[in-house]
């Protein structure tokens, strides 16, 4: 049962791909960033677990304040994205202290990240210590199951944080645009490897973020130390809009880029 729920999982993310990579393809969004030359760097984020979506365009595309200049269609392009917590100092997976130590910055590797765990419990009569149902997927039998959501809050006492997501985007990849220059995209999904002792009674599946510190950083392959950007914001969503099966986007604030522009 758990290996077709996911396998029912990963097409779902497919297709939320596609979708995602024809929207950013086709107008800008806030999380953008100006590059030399008259390209446009953007990213949009989106539920399950959290997906970031990639789209570089280069040329054909004239914006004042232009930053670094990046071409994918020239060389291809390392993608790294990362998703930390803004809760400070947590200890606990359930709820969130009072602080008495530094603020949580993007990127640390200490500060709790709040959400919810979805996972897979048996519906053969089996408490599910009360957690909201997420989606039923009673097989008629006694080894039906059902995907359930519960609040959570990943530490570094239960998964490695930050979580990171790494990719390419090959120059072969890219396409051209009717005015001139190239647009180039990915997305990827950016999910626990593991999670320990995160769902009751029941195998984990995926983790969703409410709230969390966003980042993408993209580098040309043949030269990472140079020419680099970096795109970071604080992103969040009404927990009603989190549920399996289903995807959302985030609403994401603008922190700085990788040239201090705000």
């Amino acid at each position: 049962m758990l290996k077709r729920v996911l396998l029912e999982r990963l097409l779902l993310v497919g297709l939320l791909v596609v979708s995602v990579v024809l929207m950013l393809g086709a107008e800008v969004h806030a999380g953008c960033i100006p590059l030399g030359g008259g390209g446009l760097f953007c990213d949009e984020w989106l539920t399950g677990s959290e997906i970031c979506a990639v789209t570089v365009t280069t040329k054909g595309t004239t914006i004042e304040g232009k930053s670094t200049v990046l071409d994918c269609s020239e060389d291809d392009c390392e993608v790294t994205c990362t998703v930390s917590g803004t809760v400070e100092n947590s200890k606990s997976t359930k709820t969130a202290a009072p602080s008495k130590g530094k603020p949580c910055m993007p990127g640390n590797s200490n500060c709790g990240i709040r959400g919810f765990a979805f996972c897979e419990q048996s519906t053969n009569g089996e408490s599910f210590n009360t957690p909201e149902l997420a989606s039923g997927d009673d097989d008629g039998d006694k080894g039906g199951s059902s995907v359930v959501r519960q609040q959570l809050i990943l530490t570094p006492k239960n998964t490695d944080l930050p979580l990171r997501a790494e990719d390419q985007i090959p120059s072969k990849h890219c396409k051209p645009k009717k005015n001139g220059g190239a647009i180039c995209q990915t997305s990827l999904e950016v999910d626990p490897e593991e999670c320990e002792n995160c769902c009751k009674n029941g195998e984990f599946i995926t983790f969703t973020a409410q709230v969390f510190f966003a980042q993408v950083r993209i580098c040309p392959s043949k030269n990472q130390d140079k020419n680099c950007v970096t795109i970071t914001e604080r992103c969040s969503i009404d927990p009603d809009n989190i549920s399996f099966g289903k995807s959302r986007p985030y609403s994401c604030e603008l922190i700085e880029s990788e040239d201090g522009m705000k």
